[in-house]
């Protein structure tokens, strides 16, 4: 255990540990939820595009901002299983809304970096893509700054992957 100077620093600590522990089985129970964003053309009025938002609604506490719940997610390396959930909900969804509307509609979705290092990454979205009959030019992948752009330099890899599927990407 790690015990700080001051009481609010053992509190704060204990809620962060806390949180890492319930983070995997909030996934599991449905209390993690895709929001998005729409992106809205203002001369028609129409939705074009959204950005999926990953929020916990924990049963105790009500909402938990991802500013508190993703870092941990990186440090503990949940993030490739959050990471995968957001991504799944949000390509369902572009689907959906593409054929009820049907007209494309573009997605962006914030990866971490950590996960353009997982081999699986880029081989998940492709499957994902092409599962969801989606053209990939319509996907965005929004790198988090959360961490250093070193780690994203060490990634060229998965970025020309990314590049050749057609998949736009930004930082």
């Amino acid at each position: 255990a790690v015990e700080y100077y001051a009481s609010e620093q053992n509190a704060a600590a204990r809620e962060r540990h806390q949180l890492a522990a319930m983070l995997p089985a909030a996934l599991g129970r449905g209390e993690l939820e895709v929001h998005f964003q729409p992106f809205v053309d203002i001369v028609s009025g129409d939705i074009v595009g959204a950005e999926a938002l990953v929020r916990w609604r924990h049963p105790g506490k009500d909402w938990i901002p991802p500013t508190e719940f993703i870092p941990l997610a990186e440090e503990t390396g949940q993030i490739h299983a959050l990471g995968r959930f957001v991504l799944e909900e949000s390509v369902r969804c572009q689907a959906e809304w593409i054929s009820r509307a049907g007209r494309e509609i573009a997605m962006a979705v914030n990866v971490s970096a950590l996960q353009l290092r997982d081999p699986e990454f880029i081989p998940f979205v492709e499957q994902l893509l092409q599962r969801y009959k989606l053209p990939p030019r319509m996907f965005e992948i929004e790198v988090t700054e959360s961490l250093s752009i070193e780690l994203f330099e060490q990634a060229p890899e998965a970025i020309g992957r990314l590049h050749a599927l057609g998949v736009c990407l930004s930082i």
